[in-house]
């Protein structure tokens, strides 16, 4: 029996698998992983024009002009969808055309990262409409093929991780630029994992061992990093995964699900408590002594804050730094911390977007998160389990900045693409509605494609 039924869904399958590995070795071979990522951009940048060009087709036919003069040629989950495509692509033209517009000799790595972040955004919105489209070829097999191979590069990960840390006993980086980053792109790496093998293994008792042995690598990782945040994080993130899968589970699974959560969120706070106590600490003492990582943050938002009335359409690093800087001067005794991170970013993704980019800035990373939001609550949508990783997108952002990283921010464009992949069946009635997938490569009628829609998800759960 063949692997696959046309040639198509053969490359389309085989574009998955490579994006899953692009991800699964990013940490140690990041050459390898770019090449991959890029390899993948290109089939899904000439499907998004091929399927761009056929709806346009459809829509302007002599044959279905009634269809096209319907209010609804297009469905609520398409618009829903296009929302999120179109908000990854707004964002990342807000990076790359600021960092186009304000060169800089003493912030290039900024400017350059930035240049670099906006382009894989622009990458990622091509690659969310690929894999939402292709999302009904993606078999089983390949499937579990994908959390195979991630669950592999966590432990490779984590056998690099502790080579890292036993060589220098310091906060490990991985191969990113800081603990911090390192911790992010852990955390959105186990999403991903966690929710391909729930997916690849519904009904098979195997998928509890394999989901424990990607928590405990995750959180060994997670505990060497020290990173705060991540920590913190990680017990209301098991909590989610939990509470939106327990109906999957027997009694006993429950049972053993809980003490398993439980059990890794106390060790992992208990790991990193000491660093945890410093946060309230410096809270306490930030009138006295603001030069710590609470009052820098403290001391950045409010520079930050105070910079972008005057500077409403964006400036350049140059002069944020200088205005921050004379700000916390005058306003905050100098705080050396907050103006040796203020030479990077500011620690919030909203007023560092706000503070470079200006406005338009401002609306591209509010509308990301908006529809982020609207693909995981949103009755039609077909894409839930976006939740995962928008948990942690905007809870990050909340103290830091993800999409300054050029290499966080292709990490996370891959993470959110394969979650495309993974797309639920919305079944809606009484209309005519045309939604992108991809069953005979084309553009097809919404009720007949969830029609068999329907039929194939019953069939596997």
């Amino acid at each position: 029996m063949p692997l696959f039924t046309t040639n198509k869904q053969a490359l389309n399958n085989i574009s998955y698998l490579l994006l899953v590995i692009s991800l699964s070795i990013d940490f140690y071979i990041p050459k390898h992983s770019i090449t991959l990522f890029y390899l993948v951009s290109y089939v899904s940048i000439l499907y998004s024009l091929y399927s761009f060009v056929r709806y346009l087709n459809l829509r302007f036919s002599s044959a279905n002009i009634a269809q096209a003069d319907s209010p609804y040629s297009i469905n609520e989950e398409t618009k829903i969808f296009l929302l999120f495509v179109g908000s990854i692509f707004l964002l990342g033209l807000s990076k790359g055309s600021w960092a186009l517009l304000n060169p800089s000799i003493i912030f290039h790595d900024t400017v350059g990262n930035y240049l670099l972040s906006g382009k894989r955004l622009v990458i990622a919105a091509f690659m969310v409409f690929y894999f939402h489209s292709i999302a009904s070829s993606i078999t089983i097999r390949s499937q579990r093929i994908a959390s195979i191979i991630l669950l592999f590069g966590l432990a490779i990960m984590s056998v690099y991780g502790f080579h890292q840390f036993y060589s220098s006993h310091i906060r490990i980086q991985l191969n990113t630029d800081s603990a911090t980053t390192a911790a992010y792109q852990i955390a959105f790496y186990l999403v991903i994992s966690l929710v391909i093998t729930l997916r690849a293994f519904a009904g098979h008792k195997i998928k509890v061992l394999l989901v424990l042995l990607n928590l405990v690598f995750a959180a060994f990782l997670l505990c060497l990093t020290e990173t705060r945040s991540a920590i913190l994080l990680m017990p209301f993130l098991l909590l989610l995964f939990f509470c939106k899968n327990i109906a999957s589970l027997s009694k006993k699974q429950v049972i053993f699900s809980l003490v398993m959560v439980v059990g890794i969120a106390a060790v992992m706070i208990a790991s990193a408590w000491q660093r945890i106590d410093e946060v309230s600490g410096e809270v306490l003492d930030y009138q006295k002594n603001n030069s710590t990582s609470v009052g820098a943050r403290f001391s950045m938002w409010q520079a930050a804050a105070h910079s972008l009335s005057p500077n409403f359409f964006g400036q350049s690093s140059d002069a944020r730094y200088h205005e921050l800087k004379t700000f916390i001067i005058k306003n905050d005794n100098g705080n050396p911390e907050a103006i040796r991170n203020i030479f990077y970013h500011v620690h919030n993704e909203v007023l560092e977007s706000f503070s470079l980019q200006g406005i338009f800035g401002f609306i591209a990373i509010l509308t990301f998160y908006l529809s982020l939001i609207i693909l995981s609550f949103h009755k039609y949508s077909s894409h839930r389990s976006v939740i995962y990783i928008a948990f942690p997108i905007i809870a990050f952002g909340l103290s830091d900045v993800i999409f300054l990283q050029s290499a966080a921010t292709m990490a996370l464009s891959i993470d959110i693409a394969l979650l495309m992949s993974l797309r639920n069946p919305v079944f809606t009635s009484g209309t005519t509605a045309i939604a992108f997938s991809e069953t005979q490569g084309r553009i097809i009628d919404t009720d007949s494609e969830m029609s068999s829609s329907r039929s194939r998800w019953s069939s596997h759960h």
